[in-house]
């Protein structure tokens, strides 16, 4: 199940576009997907959930929206997080950063992808 991408298909139908998307590759606790589209006084950032149950390969639909965009995907299982992470490089996000922590929130795994960096690269 994918959550918080529908606001964001609005918002781009509109023309708008936030300042960035941070996905969270399973569960997101604090609710980001659900609270986003109320805004923020710091800029408009959209935050969608991709659980664990969504295959990757249906993503693509939904993902059609982070064309242009900075794109954060953060999550615990690295494999999850790169194959999301590819997954909205595919889609045409702009820039992607991925990154996988552990249980104690200890980064694990980092790297980007920019126009600039044709490759995956760590950080």
């Amino acid at each position: 199940m994918i959550r918080g991408h529908q606001p964001l298909i609005a918002m781009r139908m509109r023309g708008l576009r936030p300042d960035g998307v941070h996905i969270t590759a399973g569960i997101d606790h604090g609710k980001g997907w659900r609270d986003w589209p109320q805004g923020s006084p710091w800029g408009t950032n959209a935050s969608l959930e991709v659980r664990d149950d969504e295959p990757t390969s249906s993503l693509a639909p939904a993902f059609r929206c982070l064309v242009g965009l900075t794109v954060f995907v953060l999550g615990a299982a690295e494999s999850r997080v790169d194959a999301i992470a590819e997954a909205a490089r595919e889609a045409g996000a702009a820039s992607v950063y991925a990154m996988t922590f552990s249980d104690r929130h200890e980064p694990i795994a980092a790297r980007f992808y920019t126009p600039e960096t044709p490759e995956w690269q760590p950080f």
